[in-house]
């Protein structure tokens, strides 16, 4: 039944391609864990899958930072614990792949909205044997880089595999109207603008697309020395220079947020509605499940 949990209302954030699609079952994160998210997987390529693909285009063709208002409410279980956040569970296709080898979770807590402060794992981890090899720790995006877990109905089968029987039998959190926190009522959103990536960094108007940037041999961020000078932009695009530079990073978290209040000066900016500290205990959470 209902929870006596708070009601929270924060902003999350997703790197998405064009294609529109609602954030069900999906993973979503908080400025810093955008950025870092685009900073080290996305914008050091011109192509869109690791092994080449299609040229002209960044990794998995993201073109725009989505933000999401989500309003959401803990269960009883989860905040008879302590926390309003369960684990962040990898979402995958629209399946939960799960999080420390387990998607156990939502049977013993309902469908909780789970997050996890980057460098704090379950990934990404710092210190960690992967963070060395890819070169992505110590982070420095800051305690607020968060990422999150919304999920949505059937979340144990892909997006083309989700049955009427499976989405009866796991409903998810996601509920029209105020989250209650019951089982399968702890979040909802509603869509509160985007940002195109090509012009928060520069690329556009100067360039006349993304394609003829990355004809020009140009590149947003250099993060492998084979590609040139590293940890800057190439042809005068410096929105990414220094990954690890925790001044700059703030400053690109600033950027974005006034990027969205400029565009959408009606509604407040992630400052004025800041997002509510990541509560997620591993010890409390898995203690006895």
């Amino acid at each position: 039944g209902p929870s006596k949990a708070p009601l929270l209302t924060f902003y999350v954030y997703r790197a998405q391609s064009d294609s529109n699609y609602p954030p069900y079952n999906t993973n979503a994160a908080s400025l810093g864990g955008v950025l870092w998210y685009l900073h080290n997987e996305i914008v050091p390529y011109c192509y869109t899958t690791p092994s080449g693909g299609k040229f002209g285009f960044r990794r998995y063709y993201k073109t725009r930072i989505i933000r999401y208002k989500i309003t959401m409410r803990a269960t009883t279980p989860l905040y008879r614990k302590g926390m309003n956040f369960g684990v962040r569970m990898a979402f995958d296709a629209g399946k939960n792949t799960g999080a420390y080898g387990m998607t156990k979770g939502f049977e013993n807590y309902g469908y909780f909205v789970g997050c996890n402060i980057l460098g704090h794992g379950p990934y990404p981890t710092c210190p960690s044997a992967q963070g060395t090899k890819e070169g992505f720790c110590p982070m420095r995006y800051g305690e607020a880089a968060a990422w999150y877990s919304l999920p949505g109905e059937c979340p144990s089968q892909t997006f083309f595999s989700k049955s009427p029987a499976c989405k009866k039998q796991e409903p998810g959190g996601f509920c029209a109207g105020t989250p209650t926190g019951a089982s399968d009522c702890t979040w909802n959103y509603e869509k509160a603008g985007e940002i195109n990536i090509d012009e928060l960094v520069g690329i556009t108007p100067r360039f006349k697309s993304h394609y003829a940037f990355c004809k020009q041999g140009c590149l947003e961020y250099v993060k492998f020395s084979a590609q040139g000078k590293k940890d800057v932009g190439k042809c005068g695009i410096h929105f990414w220079d220094h990954e690890r530079d925790a001044v700059k990073n703030q400053w690109r978290i600033r950027k974005l947020d006034e990027a969205f209040k400029k565009k959408y000066p009606h509604l407040p900016s992630d400052k004025e509605m800041p997002a509510p500290k990541c509560d997620f205990d591993k010890d409390k959470f898995y203690d006895g499940i």
